[in-house]
């Protein structure tokens, strides 16, 4: 027997062929990959302002290396998200577009703004071990305590966009 989702639409297998079981399975890979890779993500990225002003350059650097590796990896969710999307749900539903959108808008603010702005952050910051004790504290409060408020503006907008679509993923209004 198959299931077809969501409920009154055509019966179709879901992706490419696969029984609903299977689609399900594909599902909890999207969460646990959203878990896993965007929520890091978010809590690096937040802490970066922080660490701007006055942080040591060890932590910077760190953080700069966290952000842009979890940015990267972050897009595994949307890939796999769309394949859920392709058979479940049509393209023209407005809780869909609008999650779509803002996962866009999230993956250049961290992608194409905040990891470059912590490149030029962490290249501006002295060298030094960065182990983040009393003597090493304020190793980057040169130049980079500037780019502080432009980091933490960067990082909030794009949680705040994370937060916009894990709403519009569960409530999914109109849908």
């Amino acid at each position: 027997m198959r299931l077809s989702w969501p409920p009154g639409r055509a019966s179709r297998a879901g992706l490419a062929g696969l029984r609903w079981r299977d689609v399900r399975a594909v599902l909890v890979i999207h969460v646990v990959l959203a878990i896993f890779l965007i929520g890091p993500l978010v809590a690096a990225a937040n802490q970066v302002a922080r660490e701007l002003r006055g942080g040591s350059a060890g932590t910077v650097r760190l953080l700069a290396r966290t952000v842009t590796i979890y940015g990267w990896a972050s897009l595994l969710v949307g890939i796999v998200g769309f394949g859920l999307v392709r058979d479940r749900f049509s393209f023209s539903d407005g809780w869909l577009v609008a999650s779509i959108v803002l996962f866009v808008v999230a993956s250049v603010l961290v992608l194409a703004l905040l990891a470059p702005l912590l490149r030029r952050a962490t290249a501006a910051a002295p060298t030094g071990t960065g182990t983040g004790s009393p003597a090493g504290a304020g190793d980057t409060a040169g130049g980079t305590a500037a780019l502080a408020p432009r980091a933490a503006a960067l990082a909030g907008i794009a949680s705040l966009c994370y937060v916009a679509i894990a709403v519009l993923m569960t409530w999914k209004p109109g849908g």
